[in-house]
């Protein structure tokens, strides 16, 4: 990029419009900005830099303050920048947010920030944005720079040259990501980071997991859990799983022999007891057909119920079919009354719509006559409103007349009150320099401990976290724990009812068995022993409910355990962070500090800020008073000077005021006679348009509605009356058709033998009452059937034999059976322990498998984190690396101009020094002194060998990024101040390596006071300055 053009209008010092051609400097590429102290040479880095990114040079000034204070609210705030970027021209032009009088009435209004950017081509402007917004992404796009880059690189301002080289390592670090955008190389470091604590956390929460499955594990009392690790564990359970299963069989094969001989026990009872039964059975049958016989009377009059119930369903159809036809005959009357009332309404509404559409149609020229009307007006208004800006035109003019006039009497009187008030401000400004300076240092004082309140408030509120982590961890853990021993007694009870279900499950089988007959389970044909039944029997339902108690209580208990897991982890990743954080004060405060005592320290801390902060405020007060005796000093002393001048200036601007006024009267003249009435408010004349342009809008409004609202009734009407034509022809078909079903359900009553429609509806039996009667009639038949076939069966049977006592066996065989319960028991149990741990054996492999795989990725992801956040023998991140590597490019090319502007005896380097208390390193400055041969911190230069050390750091940098950046052309740089601590000798060196520069066709602006300066730099733009504002003079010597 290269200056053409800089055109300024009521900006910063300068009122009038002002344009610096640089074109005008020909050949001379280097140029010094000279001038009074606040005429307005650092304006002209403001107006460029304003102009491209809309903000203004240094940080000490808000681009919303530099309008001129010179200014009225006639004049308009503007900069326009000429520059020429490879091979094309473009002009951009900006004004910044202001104050202009409103277009109507009085007062004023806010007028927003306007940007736009042209491509001039062959002389002739082609606007490619008119947006903010549009223009600084263009130019941000063009130049490949943003503000922060365009600052550090090619407009150095004010009080910015010592911070190139003083700034401290993390400071270095922000500028130099903005200038290289290495932000990339910062999201992949925090992506390392976020993976690695994820994978941190998954390994906890397996951790956390294998000690709760070790736990579960129902170990033998001589065994230590807390000596195994987990794969010395896993190798104990599989042992231990082993001896059960072992132990188990032979537990087993005892049973089997205790079985064994009970079933020969049992069949003696079997037999003996068949016979009892058999007996018992004989005379409970007897009973039975004595009871059956007494209810042969009650099931004959039932059947004959029944079959009059059948009957009077076959016709209840035919009652149906008359019921639905009289129910649609009743819904059309009800519909056509419903229709009937509601076209009569529609037929009244439709008159009246007729009526108001007929009259509105007739009322068509009336409308036209207010369209025209309105035009006519609207061509009035147009003419009035150019007579009243010709009259306001004429006030401004006069007034402005009559004010430049007397301004000429007072400029006399002025300039015998400058010198005095010259010598009293010169008195007052002696100490800013010493203020200045305590300012500075109390800035730096209270930034310190605006850090440190806020990395207090950040520890504060996360040990707050960590506090109500251990909090949720104990309420979990007791809920865990508690859990558990639910699990634990429902699964016993569980058992309990497995085990009494299959006892009643073989009495069940054991009342089948007939003598004989082969068992179905152990296949012998004599039962003496069969199953009883227990006092309580136990269903299939009670079963599957405490089943899913079971379920439930382990899916309650399984939850708690993730909870538990995952909640263990979070605790130990929030005790990391506030330890992090009690690290990172302790680094900055050199003293050890705990997050429990941090609400003390924030409150001395705060103290601290508000005293430094109210004694920084009380001086920042007192400069801002002595600047501005500073900068009306400057004023007052081109005051005197341009007090002549302005005499001269007052008699041209009179005469230019007076022929501006006569030329607007005699355009009042002419308008005066094509106006109807000259003296009628523009806004009340504009207010009577409007109402007239109401009235016609009602009009045509009104009468499109009701056009529409006659179509829609006409519509309407049409349709109801074919509605109800339509239900009265179905009404006569409906009657028709219930009459029919009517006879037809008479007929058949009478077929089925019913005498009235009243004996039918009494015969009516609903169809559950009907199954129930049948089924009793059947059922007392079977059992009539049944019993009597079994009575006869068993009496020729037990004709010869007498009654068996079998109570002593049952006394044996109940002993036997409670020792086999007792042993099945343990059996039970002891399976149910085997399948438990190998389901936990089978849960630790799973989770082992998976921990190894997450091991050995948290190795390398963790590794890499580590080493890209800095964690590492360099103390130096994946970023700063990256940054190392430019920040050396930039020291090779700073030390070419370095070695010329000292003589050879200073060289830039980058500190290979460790940062102290964890801090990163790798961008810290030193310079070796080729004179001691020592290497030391930049900061112990002087002001002028820290001046030459920051230019040629900022010559270094705009060669590398221009290298970097194929799209940069840095072919201007500015310079604000700076050349004042240098000596004589370094003064020419400088000199020498800024005229280099010009080899290589850069265009080298330079703001300085120094009188050495003046006299080698032949290039000047010189600054004025007067009462009315600065001016720009070029001039070549």
């Amino acid at each position: 990029m290269r200056a053409i053009t800089l055109t300024m209008s009521a900006f910063g010092p300068y009122k009038e419009k002002q344009t610096i051609d640089f074109t005008q400097l020909g050949d001379e590429s280097l140029f010094l900005i000279t001038g009074p102290t606040g005429a307005g040479k650092t304006t002209i880095f403001d107006a460029m830099c304003f102009a491209l990114y809309g903000k203004a040079s240094g940080d000490d000034r808000d681009h919303d303050t530099l309008r001129s204070h010179f200014a009225s609210v006639d004049d308009h705030t503007e900069v326009s920048f000429q520059f020429s970027l490879h091979q094309k021209v473009f002009e951009i032009v900006r004004s910044p947010k202001q104050e202009k009088r409103k277009a109507r009435g009085d007062g004023y209004t806010e007028q927003p920030p306007q940007a736009e950017l042209y491509e001039i081509i062959h002389g002739e402007k082609h606007l490619l944005y008119a947006k903010v917004k549009e223009v600084n992404e263009a130019i941000e796009d063009m130049l490949q720079l943003d503000y922060e880059q365009f600052r550090k690189m090619v407009m150095i301002p004010q009080g910015e040259f010592r911070r190139l080289i003083s700034e401290n390592s993390k400071e270095r670090e922000e500028i130099l990501q903005k200038i290289f955008r290495t932000y990339f190389y910062e999201r992949v470091t925090k992506q390392l980071a976020d993976e690695s604590k994820k994978l941190q956390q998954q390994l906890e929460r397996l951790t956390n997991q294998e000690e709760q499955e070790i736990k579960a594990i129902q170990w033998p009392e001589d065994y230590d859990i807390e000596v195994a690790d987990t794969k010395q564990a896993r190798k104990d359970l599989q042992l231990y799983i082993t001896r059960e299963i072992e132990e188990m069989k032979k537990q087993e094969d005892a049973h089997h022999v205790k079985k064994q001989a009970l079933n020969k026990l049992q069949d003696q009872y079997y037999l003996a007891k068949e016979l009892q039964n058999q007996f018992s059975e004989h005379d409970q049958l007897k009973e039975k057909l004595e009871q059956l016989a007494t209810k042969q009377e009650e099931i004959n009059i039932d059947k004959k119920k029944l079959q009059k119930a059948k009957d009077a369903d076959r016709v209840e159809g035919y009652e149906i079919q008359v019921n639905q036809r009289k129910q649609e005959f009743n819904g059309l009357q009800q519909a056509g009354k419903d229709k009937e009332e509601n076209l009569q309404k529609v037929l009244v509404y439709f008159e009246e719509v007729e009526k108001k559409f007929h009259t509105a149609k007739e009322e068509e020229q009336e409308r036209e006559s207010l369209k025209e009307s309105v035009r006519k007006m609207k061509e009035e208004h147009e003419k009035l409103k150019i007579y009243v800006e010709l009259k306001r035109q004429e006030n401004v003019l006069a007034t402005s007349h009559n004010e430049q006039v007397t301004s000429l009497k007072q400029l006399e009187q002025k300039g015998q009150e400058t010198e005095q008030q010259l010598e009293k401000m010169e008195k007052e400004t002696e100490g800013i320099q010493q203020i200045t300076e305590q300012f500075y240092e109390l800035s730096a004082r209270e930034k310190e401990f605006e850090q440190l309140l806020k990395k207090g408030a950040q520890l504060k509120q996360e040990n707050t976290k960590l506090v109500r982590f251990r909090q949720l961890f104990k309420q979990i853990k007791e809920k865990y724990d508690t859990a558990l021993e639910a699990e634990k007694a429902q699964k016993l009870e569980l058992q309990q009812l497995e085990q009494s279900q299959r006892h009643e499950q073989a009495a069940v089988l054991a009342k089948t068995l007939i003598e004989g007959d082969a068992c179905p389970v152990c296949g012998s044909s004599h039962h003496p022993y069969k199953a009883q039944f227990g006092r309580e029997t136990v269903t299939d339902k009670q079963l599957e409910e405490k089943r899913q108690h079971v379920e439930a209580y382990e899916k309650n208990a399984e939850e708690l355990q993730k909870q538990y897991v995952d909640i263990t982890s979070d605790g130990r990743s929030q005790g990391k962070t506030v330890k992090h954080l009690e690290e990172e004060l302790t680094d900055l405060t050199n003293t050890s500090l705990h997050a429990d005592n941090i609400e003390l320290k924030m409150s001395e801390w705060k103290q601290e800020y508000e005293s430094i902060s109210k004694m920084k405020q009380q001086m920042e007060d007192q400069l801002k008073q002595l600047r501005k005796k500073q900068e009306d000093q400057k004023t007052w002393k081109q005051h005197v000077v341009e007090l002549r001048k302005q005499v001269q200036e007052k008699y041209t601007e009179l005469q230019s005021l007076n022929e501006k006024l006569i030329k607007v009267q005699s355009q009042l003249e002419q308008m005066g006679g094509e106006i109807q009435d000259p003296s009628i408010d523009v806004h009340v004349f504009a207010e009577k348009i409007t109402e007239k342009e109401k009235e016609y809008r009602d009009k045509i409004e009104n009468w499109n509605n009701l056009q529409q609202q006659f179509e829609k009734a006409k519509d309407q009407k049409n349709s109801l009356q074919v509605e109800v034509q339509s239900i009265k022809e179905q009404l006569i078909k409906a009657e028709e058709i219930l009459n029919q079903v009517k006879k037809e359900f008479n007929r058949e009553v009478e077929a089925k033998g019913f005498s009235s429609v009243a004996e039918y509806e009494q015969s009516k039996m609903e169809e559950q009452l009907q199954s129930e009667l049948e089924q009793s009639v059947k059922t007392f038949e079977e059992h009539l059937h049944v019993t009597k076939s079994r009575y006869e069966f068993l009496t020729k049977e037990l004709q010869s034999k007498e009654r068996p006592e079998v109570k002593n066996i049952e006394e044996e065989i109940k002993q036997r059976n409670e020792q086999l319960s007792a042993d099945a028991k343990a059996i039970q149990q002891k399976q149910i322990k085997i399948d438990r741990h190998e389901t936990i054996a089978g849960r630790l492999d799973v989770i082992m498998d998976e921990k190894k795989v997450l091991e050995q990725s948290y190795f390398d992801i963790g590794e890499l984190a580590k080493l890209a956040r800095g964690d590492n023998q360099l103390r130096l991140s994946f970023e700063r690396y990256v940054l190392s590597s430019f920040l050396d490019e930039i020291l090779f090319q700073a030390n070419i101009r370095l070695d010329q502007m000292t003589d050879h005896r200073y060289q830039l380097v980058r500190s290979d020094q460790i940062a102290k208390r964890g801090a990163q390193s790798g961008l810290d400055l030193e310079v070796i002194d080729f004179y001691t041969g020592q290497q030391r911190s930049v900061k112990t230069l002087s002001g002028g060998e820290g001046f030459k050390a920051a230019l040629s750091l900022a010559l270094g940098m705009a060669d590398v990024v221009q290298a970097h950046s194929g799209g940069v052309e840095l072919d201007t740089l500015f310079i604000d101040e700076g050349f004042g601590t240098l000596d004589e000798v370094s003064l020419e060196q400088a000199l020498h390596c800024l005229s280099d520069l010009q080899k290589g066709n850069r265009m080298l602006g330079v703001i300085s006071h120094v009188p050495k300066l003046k006299e080698e730099i032949r290039a000047k733009l010189n600054i004025e300055t007067s009462s009315a504002g600065s001016k720009v003079r070029i001039s070549i010597s």
